[in-house]
Formats: structure tokens, sequence, C-alpha cells
């Protein structure tokens, strides 16, 4: 069962793009983990998830 689904997340911050055609599924009880060099853009993915930050369109 899908709990949760993104696709084509874009963002981008002062007219410079941070996330780009990010596609998402979420598994219903199913944990998963994010990893990444420095500055690859983990932390605003998880603000776009999470609707801290709004997703661009």
């Amino acid at each position: 069962m899908k709990l949760s689904v993104e696709q084509a997340i874009e963002k981008a911050i002062d007219d410079f793009s941070i996330l780009k055609g990010i596609d998402l599924v979420v598994e219903k009880g199913s944990i998963y983990g994010l990893i990444g060099r420095n500055g690859a853009g983990k932390t605003s993915l998880i603000k776009c998830i999470t609707g801290i930050w709004d997703i661009d369109e």
C-alpha cells in the first residue's frame, strides 16, 4: 500500500534549481534512509515532502 507518492518534485531558490525531477514513493510500514554528499539536497528534499517548504510547479 502506498502511503505517499510525490512526482517530479522541483524547488528553486533565487532562480537556482536545488531539486529537479525527483520522484518518490513511500510504502506504508517501510523504513527509508536518505544519504548523499554535503550539499546534495537531502535536507531540501525533506523540507519539501514534509511541507516546510512549498514545492515549485
